[in-house]
């Protein structure tokens, strides 16, 4: 197929690349180019181009297949938490009936030398007035958006200045992006032990689910980053802050560290049941410790190898 005479911008937007990635593949030899001046052209046969229009369709139907797991994931998080409501609003009318059984005793009958009750004062009100606590389902679902979102946006703008930083003292910058990405990568661990501390119960399976729920929030913002339009918006965030763009080729590391996202999740949340396990008063039986270590010790293993392997594939 003919080639196309490409300057460096415009290659660096067919392949997906930041100009300077294009710039050093030629320099090694790998694009083949063409100089007049100071001026650099890359020759790009037709094969590279429509490589390009696949990756965005590819992106784009990973993106709806993403939006569908998303819509019925909430959908059963919705239902659980109607079901919950559904219990606490039958307690409390059991409750409210406990006077009326035949089994309750009535004001009078109890003993003349019972102590007069105290005084009602502020303090003894306060302390004695029920305390609305505050939902914590609105905090778990932002857990959840951050664990899948944080580590990409994060991760990406940290590297941008790991290499602005590199190229303004034209030498090998001390920090690797390798640590910095595996750094970020582990985000999600800490999301799972959030919102294992503020979902009070232990929740094997709903820990799952948000972990689940979790990679595919990840596995969109990748697809995103896939699309010239959304990569070059973004890049111009990245020159902004730390005058460098970035690539987002999109290779089996990123499949891996979904993969990650969701196993960290998951053992942070049990691990967060395990915490507050310990920190109630009451005794629960002694098996029930197995029950949550075993699972948070072996997904919390496979989820930090796996970052660990995504991070070396990705750099």
């Amino acid at each position: 197929m003919p080639q196309q005479r490409l300057t460096t911008d415009q290659a660096a937007r067919v392949l997906g690349v930041s100009v300077d990635a294009v710039r050093k593949r030629a320099e090694r030899g790998q694009l083949p180019y063409e100089k007049e001046g100071n001026r650099l052209y890359i020759l790009l046969d037709g094969d590279a181009t429509q490589s390009g229009n696949d990756v965005e369709g590819a992106s784009q139907a990973l993106v709806s297949q993403m939006q569908v797991l998303i819509d019925s994931l909430s959908w059963q998080l919705e239902q659980a938490n109607e079901r919950d409501r559904e219990t606490r609003r039958i307690i409390a009318a059991l409750t409210q009936r406990i006077p009326e059984l035949p089994g309750a005793q009535a004001p009078s009958s109890r003993p003349e030398s019972q102590e007069a009750p105290e005084p009602i004062t502020e303090e003894t009100a306060t302390e004695g007035a029920p305390r609305a606590e505050p939902s914590g389902f609105l905090q778990v679902l932002l857990t959840v958006v951050a664990a899948g979102t944080l580590p990409v946006v994060l991760a990406s703008v940290a590297i941008a200045l790991v290499y602005a930083s590199q190229r303004a003292n034209a030498g090998p910058s001390p920090v690797s992006p390798v640590y910095v990405y595996l750094g970020f990568q582990l985000f999600p661990l800490f999301c799972g032990l959030y919102a294992g501390l503020t979902w009070k119960g232990i929740h094997l399976r709903g820990h799952m689910l948000l972990g689940i729920l979790a990679g595919a929030i990840e596995t969109v913002i990748i697809g995103i980053f896939q699309i010239p339009e959304a990569l070059a918006a973004f890049n111009r965030i990245l020159v902004t802050i730390g005058g460098i763009g970035l690539g987002f080729d999109l290779t089996v590391s990123d499949i891996i560290a979904v993969f990650a996202t969701i196993m960290l999740f998951m053992a942070g949340g049990i691990f967060g049941d395990l915490l507050e396990q310990a920190q109630s008063p009451r005794k629960e039986a002694p098996g029930s410790w197995a029950t949550l270590l075993i699972p948070g010790t072996v997904t919390g293993t496979f989820g930090l190898l796996a970052s660990i392997v995504a991070s070396g594939i990705k750099f």
